[in-house]
């Protein structure tokens, strides 16, 4: 009876048919039934969100985050979507969550809180905020849904011109410039007393069971790597892309193309380990970077770069 009361409170505020008071003491049993099912209803067509929707919406929030954190040298985060992180109210979503990453300075954990409206049946973000740093602040688009009963949800208001967001976070400082090392084709990088060498490229269009989406395709890298003459420990690894300044994870798909996948790195001395990676790319890109990191300190990235 609890869960009946509480689902009936929380139709009070969404249903433009349950508005005006109720007396619920005086309904009867299959009449708080019924209008939970009707509660449940509403909840599962307008506030519930689909597993496309929320792909699209950690796609849309951890591109524009971590292409923000890359220009200021930062390559490699993670990240934790919790069932909470996402809520829709109609055409309106907003979604918080969690991020950390380390620096030379230590680990940082900032806040991310993101607000998008549904297009063309998707969610797109129009803004973003990151511990307070306003990433992103566009024009709300219109929806298509008419709620007559509560005035839009203040949670997907526009934020005013002047937010409390503008002040640049103590919490979050910028990492100070480092200089990196970039290295093309064949040019050997040396770290940790092993040898990183990106030997070459292609692309592919897939196979006829698999291939990329349309206007995309797949880049496969190839990469050596070998230990010198002393035993070296195997690292926590970070392989990050960057395709024409967006940032682009290495795809499952087109790892399947890989011959063969470059899955460790030696650790005995005189081992030689050769094999691929991949990502999906737009056919026309230009410039790929990828930032090779042995450890999980910005200071110490390769950035190994393919000009097409």
């Amino acid at each position: 009876m609890k869960r009946i009361i509480a689902l009936v409170i929380l139709a009070l505020s969404t249903s433009a048919a349950l508005a005006a008071e109720v007396d619920l003491s005086v309904m009867r049993t299959d009449e708080l039934v019924k209008l939970r099912e009707e509660i449940d209803a509403e909840l599962a067509l307008n506030h519930t969100l689909t597993a496309a929707e929320k792909s699209q919406i950690q796609l849309s929030v951890e591109e524009s985050v971590e292409s923000y954190l890359l220009a200021n040298g930062v390559y490699a985060v993670s990240w934790r979507w919790a069932d909470e992180a996402f809520q829709k109210d109609w055409d309106y979503y907003t979604a918080t969550p969690s991020l950390s990453y380390k620096t030379s300075r230590g680990r940082y954990e900032p806040k991310v809180f993101a607000m998008l409206a549904a297009q063309n049946d998707m969610p797109t973000l129009y803004y973003l905020e990151l511990d307070g740093q306003v990433l992103l602040n566009t024009d709300i688009p219109a929806s298509r849904v008419t709620v007559t009963a509560t005035p839009r949800p203040t949670a997907t208001r526009r934020p005013t011109a002047t937010p409390r967001a503008t002040r640049r976070p103590t919490a979050t400082p910028k990492p100070t410039a480092t200089p990196r090392s970039y290295y093309l084709v064949n040019e050997p990088a040396r770290f940790n007393g092993k040898t990183y060498t990106m030997l070459g490229y292609r692309t592919s269009r897939g196979s006829f069971f698999m291939g990329p989406s349309s206007g995309n395709e797949y880049l496969i890298v190839q990469f050596g790597i070998k230990v010198g003459n002393a035993y070296s420990t195997i690292e926590d690894v970070t392989m990050v892309g960057v395709c024409d300044g967006k940032v682009v994870r290495i795809s499952s798909d087109a790892l399947m193309e890989c011959d063969p996948a470059l899955m460790y790195e030696p650790t005995s001395p005189g081992a030689e380990a050769v094999g691929e990676i991949g990502f999906e790319v737009p056919r026309n890109w230009k410039k790929f970077e990828i930032y090779y990191a042995p450890t999980n300190n910005i200071d110490e990235a390769m950035v190994f770069v393919i000009n097409r």
